[in-house]
């Protein structure tokens, strides 16, 4: 009975109450038996003495139990946080260029496999090296932050990506999505940022940006790299057309 009682306590020590009312069920009856029948006292004292132990016992491994499990929960989420600080870029609090590579992989290999289209927009802020040059580099990275709230406002599935590309320049990803509508997103992005000054101790500076709008079906064979190209092309080309507009590559 001792044995039986110790291994159903150590199978149900994640469940401490239901271990416990197991061990009640299956030691007390012979207990109370023992404390009656003539010679069976010594049994009885010995089976009484070693249930508290395992009474204790069962206590302190559930303890251990769940302190176990706290922590590898707390190293989980911690692991999950810094995944996800890995991908997030330190100023803008978008993504960053290395999460970017990784899912524009992935979004490729799926269009490739589904024959789905993707597009992409490139933007450049316009004439942001006098920016700096004027108001200086915190005044610019504060530049950088505000159009980044506004450029990922413009990505409403979560499919989709706004993501740091470098420097001053932002990407939005658009996947399962043509030419006609990631230019109304590309547009929907010009006109937000131009409408929205950027604020500094109540002096506003009007921004524009350059945009470059690609798409096409990947194909097996063909380099991911193209559609990159092609909107940079694409954005060369708005930057050298006066600025604050959108050109098709």
């Amino acid at each position: 009975m001792g044995g039986i009682a110790s291994g159903a306590l150590m199978a149900l020590t994640p469940r401490i109450k239901l271990a416990l009312s197991n061990l009640a069920i299956l030691v007390i009856p012979p207990i109370i038996t023992g404390m009656f029948v003539e010679g069976k006292l010594p049994i009885a004292s010995m089976l009484l003495i070693y249930s508290s132990y395992l009474v204790l016992l069962g206590i302190r491994t559930h303890k251990e139990y769940v302190r176990s499990f706290k922590i590898e929960a707390q190293l989980d989420a911690q692991k999950s946080e810094l995944e996800q600080l890995n991908k997030i870029d330190a100023l803008t609090h978008i993504y960053n260029r290395g999460h970017f590579n990784n899912y524009y992989e992935q979004q490729w290999h799926n269009a490739v496999r589904n024959n789905l289209e993707l597009s992409l927009i490139l933007i450049d802020v316009d004439y942001f090296k006098r920016i700096n040059d004027n108001y200086g580099h915190l005044y610019g990275d504060a530049c950088l932050v505000h159009l980044a709230s506004i450029i990922n406002e413009a990505v409403q599935r979560k499919t989709d990506m706004a993501a740091r590309f470098g420097g001053e320049e932002f990407a939005v990803l658009l996947g399962s999505t043509g030419l006609n509508d990631a230019l109304k997103i590309a547009e929907r992005i010009r006109i937000n940022i131009e409408q929205h000054p950027f604020v500094h101790e109540e002096k506003p500076l009007q921004l524009t940006v350059s945009l470059g709008v690609a798409a096409m079906y990947p194909k097996a064979g063909l380099n991911p790299n193209c559609l990159i190209e092609a909107a940079d092309s694409a954005l060369y080309q708005a930057k050298s057309s006066g600025r604050n507009c959108i050109c098709v590559n």
